[in-house]
């Protein structure tokens, strides 16, 4: 497959239809490449105390709105305006955004019972991340694009159970 020469004559060796939609199909059935973070990249203090756990809570209140406050669209909303209407400038800015947020998340203290939510906060934030981009990039990676529409549902349930989850907590508390 690919370019080929033989006899001084170059050519292209264009793969089967069979193998060619197998090909098409490992690229729609495969992964997209998403950093994953460990504890071993956040900041894990041993202070488990109620104030502790108080503090964590305001400053990622604070760093949410730091980040977010101004930005009043709903993801939603962001693929209607790219898909149905063609337009890509919110979407770029949401992923600015949550680039952004992540940076702050890495620099916040958390406490050890928090470990776990935090590292799937930070996970699903760059989850967001890739899928978007690579809606974004469907030009030049059609097939990724593909992947990353089919990731959105997912995506959703996964924002939607780890913000139940938070809902929880913070009654108990």
């Amino acid at each position: 497959q690919g370019v080929k020469t033989l006899n001084n004559k170059t050519g292209i060796n264009v793969p089967q239809e069979a193998a060619f939609e197998n090909i098409i199909q490992e690229k729609l059935n495969g992964d997209l490449e998403i950093k994953i973070y460990e504890a071993k990249d956040i900041q894990i203090t041993n202070d488990d105390s109620p104030a502790a756990i108080k503090k964590y809570l305001g400053n990622l209140q604070n760093i949410t709105l730091k980040n977010f406050e101004n930005f009043k669209k709903t993801p939603l909303m962001l693929l209607n305006e790219f898909i149905n209407q063609n337009k890509s400038d919110s979407l770029y800015e949401y992923v600015r955004l949550n680039q952004n947020f992540i940076d702050d998340l890495l620099k916040m203290s958390v406490p050890s019972t928090w470990q776990a939510f935090h590292l799937q906060l930070l996970n699903l934030e760059e989850k967001k991340i890739v899928i978007y981009q690579n809606l974004l990039n469907t030009e030049d990676d059609p097939l990724k694009a593909v992947v990353a529409v089919n990731k959105i549902e997912d995506l959703f349930q996964e924002d939607a159970d780890l913000s139940a989850f938070l809902s929880d907590r913070l009654k108990e508390l």
